[in-house]
């Protein structure tokens, strides 16, 4: 398997987040605090993410738990970099401010977004190759 499919396949993923936070800004927002609107749209984005692997993952040809994994952090990484560099250079977010954002004490929930990432090629791995 090469980097390609992996990296292609995350493009989609940035439009749904795009999709989600604009769901949350302009109607969640409405209804819920700043917190459980957050709250909510995280959780909806990895509904979101989870399905949207679920109808790639046999496009993405894993062969091994190895690949699978290694989509995960592909994903994760290619994320956190995209999140980053979109709240610091567009944004104007300090990094404090960015990083707040994976502070679950807070009752941030962005972090498991990037876990979502990282282990739902290696669940859908294992889930098709199970013994």
């Amino acid at each position: 398997m090469n980097w390609k499919k992996p990296l292609i396949y995350w493009f989609p993923m940035v439009l749904l987040g795009m999709a989600n936070g604009f769901f949350r800004q302009f109607v969640l927002n409405n209804y819920l605090d700043e917190t459980a609107a957050r709250q909510l749209s995280t959780l909806t984005l990895i509904l979101l993410l989870t399905v949207y692997v679920y109808l790639i993952y046999n496009s993405l040809n894993i062969r091994s738990e190895a690949q699978a994994l290694w989509t995960g952090v592909l994903w994760m990484f290619l994320t956190f970099l995209f999140e980053t560099l979109l709240g610091f250079f567009v944004s104007g977010l300090s990094m404090s401010q960015i990083m707040r954002e994976y502070d679950i004490l807070e009752g941030r929930l962005w972090i498991l977004v990037l876990l979502s990432l990282t282990c739902l090629p290696y669940i859908y791995f294992r889930s098709k190759h199970r013994r």
